[in-house]
C-alpha cells in the first residue's frame, strides 16, 4: 500500500474521530474564577494551535538553564513568548511536502518545538477572532512553563538541541520530547498544555484546532459572564529596528516578516 494511499486513509479515519469530538464543551465548574493575577492567550488558525504568555513571568519561572544560547536570544527581550509544537521536519520547513505531511501522521521521525519572542506588539497582527485570553492561577502558571520545559529535549548536560530552521525569521526550533503522530498533533498537545495551566479541557482526543479553540473560547466567556474576562494589554511597538510577528493564513501556520511598522505584511511561510 502506498503512503499517499495510506494517507487517505488516515484522513477518513481522523475525519470520524474529529466528527465525534467537536461538540465537547469544558467542565465549567472547574473554571478557574479566583485569584488569576496572570493572562495566557491561545491562539489558532485552522489547522494549528500555540500558546503565549507573558515575556517576564515565562524567563522568571522556566527552569532551562541559561547555556542555551539560541533560545535566550530569542526570549530575552520578548515581551511575548509564544510556543507551538510539531513534526520536525514539516514544522521546521525543511520539507512542507503532502507526503511529508503523511509521513508526519504515521511515522514521524522527530517532533519540534518551536518558539517566538515577540518584541513588538502581536496583538494587531494577530486576527482577534483567532485568540482568546485566559485568567489563570499563580499554581496553573508554574503547571503551564513546567509542561513547555518538559517539551524540550535535553542532554546529560541540559544542553537543548537546536534544529534549524529553513526560512528566516521563524523563531528558533528545538528537538521536543514527545512523539508526533496521528493521534498526538499541535493540537492535543496545546490541549494538553491547557490543561496543565488549569483549563478544564474534555476529550481525549483533541485533534484539531478548531476541537482545542472552541473549548478554550466557552472557558474564556464564561470568565467574562463571572467578571474574570481578561483584556489582551497592549505592548508598545518599537519606533525602529527589525521586528518579526506571527499571524495566521487560511490554511497553516504563517510566519510574517514585519520589518517597519506601517509596510504592508509579507506572509512566506506555511508550516504545520
Amino acid at each position: 500500500m502506498s503512503l499517499g494511499v495510506l494517507g487517505l486513509r488516515l484522513i477518513a479515519l481522523l475525519c470520524i474521530v474529529v466528527s465525534t469530538s467537536c461538540a465537547t464543551r469544558p467542565d465549567f465548574a472547574a473554571v478557574p474564577l479566583t485569584d488569576t493575577p496572570h493572562t495566557i492567550h491561545f491562539i489558532y488558525r485552522d489547522w494549528h494551535t500555540s500558546v503565549m504568555l507573558d515575556g517576564d513571568t515565562y524567563r522568571r519561572l522556566s527552569k532551562l538553564p541559561p547555556i542555551n544560547t539560541a533560545l535566550n536570544t530569542e526570549v530575552a527581550p520578548a515581551g511575548y513568548v509564544r510556543i507551538g509544537w510539531g513534526d520536525g521536519e514539516y514544522y521546521t520547513g525543511k520539507s512542507t511536502s503532502v507526503m511529508t505531511a503523511t509521513r508526519a501522521l504515521i511515522a514521524s521521525r522527530y517532533s519540534a518545538i518551536q518558539v517566538i519572542g515577540y518584541t513588538a506588539d502581536p496583538f494587531d497582527r494577530i486576527p482577534a477572532d483567532t485568540r482568546v485570553a485566559l485568567r489563570i492561577t499563580d499554581e496553573a502558571m508554574r503547571e503551564l512553563v513546567r509542561y513547555l520545559d518538559a517539551s524540550f529535549v535535553q542532554d546529560e548536560q541540559r544542553q537543548l538541541h537546536s534544529l534549524r530552521a529553513y526560512v528566516d525569521n521563524s523563531g528558533v526550533f528545538f528537538e521536543a520530547s514527545q512523539h508526533y503522530g496521528l493521534f498526538n498533533n499541535c493540537n492535543s498537545w496545546s490541549g494538553d498544555a491547557l490543561r496543565a495551566a488549569g483549563m478544564p479541557i474534555r476529550g481525549a482526543f483533541n485533534l484539531t484546532a478548531k476541537s482545542v479553540f472552541e473549548q478554550a473560547r466557552a472557558i474564556a466567556e464564561h470568565q467574562a459572564r463571572m467578571g474574570r474576562g481578561a483584556s489582551s494589554a497592549q505592548l508598545p511597538v518599537p519606533k525602529a529596528g527589525r521586528q518579526v510577528v506571527v499571524d495566521h493564513s487560511r490554511r497553516l501556520h504563517v510566519r510574517i516578516n514585519d520589518r517597519r511598522a506601517d509596510e504592508r505584511e509579507a506572509a512566506f511561510l506555511q508550516v504545520l
